[in-house]
């Protein structure tokens, strides 16, 4: 672990030029299997992927952003995660994907045009968002510019930073806990999510409450009234 040094990648790159396309590393107290090959990378998470799929326990991924492992990015492997996961869905919203990649095209060539140097970083990760929130919110976000966008931009940052080695050590080394305490860390993290991420998202979800379009979060509602409303034969049919 200590290997590593500052270039995470730049060592692990090495380290498979010189040994190879598969790396056992000792992280802390956690075994990390690196793979280089894409096709050897498919075999391994694809045709074996009941034994791939799981997560290994990190706090702030599993206990602070996850909720105790609920959700898609970091539930293990469970029939009810394989059908969470499954994308049989996506060819309904090939029509926003294909929308979405000509808006992003339009905006490249947009700034393009002003013959300076850019980063398209931003771009792309606005026309992921957008893709994103078309379809769970049914609102989309017209520029790198848009408050809401460099809002969940830096709320993305900051969350990979927490979800890094770096971020949270107590989940490689438990034996630096006390350091942890010191700092505040589980605070700090527990502050993010409460301060920062809760707020954006519950503001997405009052907005998409208020439109008429349909999404997935109005879906997820009106389902939740109605499974209330059958097993629980109190439920007010007001509050439906």
């Amino acid at each position: 672990m200590l290997s590593l040094r500052n270039c995470i990648s730049g060592k692990v790159t090495q380290w498979h030029n010189e040994n190879g396309p598969i790396l056992k590393i000792n992280m802390g107290n956690q075994l990390w299997i690196m793979i280089s090959d894409p096709l050897l990378a498919h075999e391994f998470f694809v045709k074996a992927g009941s034994s791939t799929s799981s997560r290994p326990y990190h706090r702030f991924n599993v206990d602070i952003y996850g909720r105790h492992g609920r959700g898609i990015a970091f539930a293990q492997y469970t029939p009810k995660w394989k059908m969470v996961r499954k994308i049989e869905s996506l060819k309904n919203y090939i029509n926003i994907l294909e929308e979405e990649a000509d808006n992003l095209m339009d905006r490249l060539m947009d700034v393009s045009e002003e013959e300076k140097p850019f980063d398209c970083y931003k771009h792309l990760e606005l026309a992921s968002l957008n893709f994103i929130l078309r379809v769970t919110a049914a609102t989309r976000l017209e520029s790198v510019e848009d408050p809401t966008f460099q809002s969940i931009s830096s709320l993305n940052h900051y969350a990979l930073i927490y979800s890094g080695v770096a971020g949270d050590l107590v989940s490689y080394i438990p034996s630096l806990a006390w350091i942890d305490r010191l700092k505040g860390t589980r605070e700090k993290m527990q502050s993010f999510i409460n301060n920062q991420r809760d707020p954006i998202i519950s503001n997405l979800i009052e907005e998409a409450m208020k439109k008429e379009d349909d999404s997935l979060i109005k879906e997820f509602r009106i389902r939740s009234y109605h499974y209330r409303f059958v097993l629980d034969p109190g439920y007010p049919l007001s509050a439906a």
